[in-house]
């Protein structure tokens, strides 16, 4: 496992398909364990990804990947402190960080409550969805947008900013930006 940290790029992406491929497979709740709780393996790659701005995208994802089969053996209090750690420290403008909050929020318990976050993220996924001329940003960013509006309750905060962003992206249709109109499709 901490080989993944001292690899050069290409031995890197092999060590993530293999972990990737392992966790996917069957009867590996112990070893899930051991990652999150023995290895840190969230904290650990939030930093390893913080540390090194030029990773490649394909890294990026299985990254993305291994942290939402991670996320998604904890119990909802361990994904509950996970969030609270470190959604609020994403910068969803950049392309790092899209993917960690990716891999955070991929496999989350239906009981973690995002109210706290809600607008904040939704505001910059769709800025991003709507200036990014990067497809793989873009596709992230819908598929998170979309995820997001399909698991919000019917809270007021959550109907005002999904109302707001409405309001917004047909701002920007009238505008011409097609662009809006996939993200409206999205959500």
């Amino acid at each position: 496992f901490k080989s993944i940290f001292d690899a050069n790029s290409s031995t890197r992406i092999l060590a993530l398909q293999n972990l990737r491929k392992l966790l996917e497979s069957t009867q590996i709740d112990g070893l899930l364990a051991e990652l999150s709780v023995k290895y840190r393996i969230v904290d650990e790659f939030v930093h390893f990804v913080h540390s090194n701005p030029s990773l490649d995208s394909d890294i990026l994802y299985q990254i993305s990947i291994i942290l939402r089969l991670v996320v998604r053996s904890l119990d909802a209090k361990a994904q509950e402190d996970i969030v609270k750690t470190y959604l609020s420290k994403m910068n969803l403008q950049t392309t790092q960080d899209l993917y960690l909050t990716s891999g955070i929020l991929g496999f989350l318990d239906d009981s973690i409550d995002l109210e706290d976050h809600f607008d904040h993220i939704v505001s910059e996924l769709t800025k991003l969805a709507l200036l990014s001329d990067d497809k793989k940003l873009t596709q992230i960013a819908h598929h998170l947008l979309c995820s997001l509006f399909n698991r919000a309750d019917e809270s007021e905060i959550k109907k005002s900013v999904l109302k707001r962003t409405i309001s917004y992206l047909k701002e920007e249709i009238v505008k011409g930006d097609k662009k809006a109109v996939e993200i409206l499709s999205w959500i």
